[in-house]
Parts: structure tokens; sequence; C-alpha cells
């Protein structure tokens, strides 16, 4: 994640905490299709806004020469509306 990009996330989302990103990333709930953005995917991670439900989101942009990369990140409680890709299994391990 770019300097630019953290910038960004303190600025519009200060609620969100850089732990809070690289939980989401590094072992996410799900992972869903962004359909915001092309070659986009949605890190939905376990952390949520304290005195609520709401998990923390992660923007990533993929398929770029350079790698993948986090767009933003923010906590929402709105449906999410592409489809999921990838969900972690119920004991709270990796699904495979």
């Amino acid at each position: 994640m770019g300097t630019t990009t953290w910038e960004h996330i303190q600025d519009r989302h200060p609620e969100v905490d850089f732990p809070d990103v690289y939980d989401a990333v590094q072992n996410p709930k799900a992972v869903h299709k962004d359909v915001t953005k092309k070659n986009g995917l949605l890190f939905i991670g376990s952390r949520v806004m304290a005195d609520t439900s709401h998990p923390v989101r992660v923007a990533v942009k993929t398929g770029l020469p350079d790698g993948n990369f986090v767009q933003t990140a923010f906590y929402s409680s709105d449906e999410i509306a592409g489809q999921m890709l990838w969900e972690q299994d119920k004991g709270g391990g990796d699904d495979k």
C-alpha cells in the first residue's frame, strides 16, 4: 500500500487503523468481486468498528503489471453486491 493510499484512508476513513487493513488482506473472512471497479476485489476483515457489527472492507485492484494494490479501506454495514469468491471456513482457518 502506497503512502498516498494510506493518506486517503486516514483522511476519508479515520476510523480505520493500519492493523485493520493488514488483517483484512492477510486473513480475510471473505473475498468478493468489487462491482464498482474493474479487476477489483473486496476483502472483508474480521475486525468490526467499535460499538457496531460493521466489518472492515479493503478494496484491492488486481491484474496490474506491478502487482495488486490496496485502493481504500472502510467500515460498512451495506450489503455486498459482488459475487463471493472465497470464504474462510467456520473454524476460522483456511478452507483448503
